[in-house]
């Protein structure tokens, strides 16, 4: 697999979890796996969303 092809795939995917995200996600949830900096407090889907996409285009680059 291309890393255009990775690339798209796993901004496809994330966009798909942010269509099902419930009102709990948006609303924000502090992350107990350490994705999150828990000294900042409530995290919502979008801004994981937002990181995820950072790092794909980061890693992916073309």
């Amino acid at each position: 697999m291309e890393k255009k092809e990775l690339k798209s795939y796993v901004l496809k995917a994330a966009n798909e979890v942010v269509q099902s995200s419930s009102p709990r996600d948006m609303a924000g949830f502090i992350d107990v796996n350490g994705v999150v900096d828990k000294s900042k407090g409530l995290v919502n889907i979008f801004t994981v969303n937002n990181r995820l996409r950072y790092q794909v285009q980061a890693d992916l680059k073309s």
